[in-house]
């Protein structure tokens, strides 16, 4: 997990998976309709097209409480994705818990 400082803004950027292998509409498909239930956090394209998971919040509303906030919130929702982002990325070579 990577913050980056700004003058108002602290963001937050968090690697998920690689570069999907083959076709990966499906994954940037499940991933735009996963971003409009998410609060303060979407998926999107970062380094070398690998999958991220990015924040931003106000410097003002940083605390100790905020941060432990955001740290649970993106381990909770890569938890909660992660096999069917993996399955979608990588068709074939994985299988979840489910």
């Amino acid at each position: 997990m990577w913050f980056h400082l700004g003058q108002r803004t602290l963001r937050h950027e968090t690697y998920v998976l690689p570069t999907p292998g083959g076709d990966a509409a499906d994954l940037y498909r499940y991933c735009l309709r996963r971003n409009e239930r998410l609060t303060g956090l979407h998926f999107g394209i970062g380094a070398e097209d690998a999958l991220h998971l990015f924040g931003e919040l106000l410097l003002e509303s940083l605390d100790d409480a905020e941060l432990d906030r955001i740290v649970g919130s993106v381990y909770a929702t890569i938890e909660q994705h992660f096999d069917a982002l993996v399955e979608l990325a990588f068709p074939g070579l994985y299988r979840g818990s489910r």
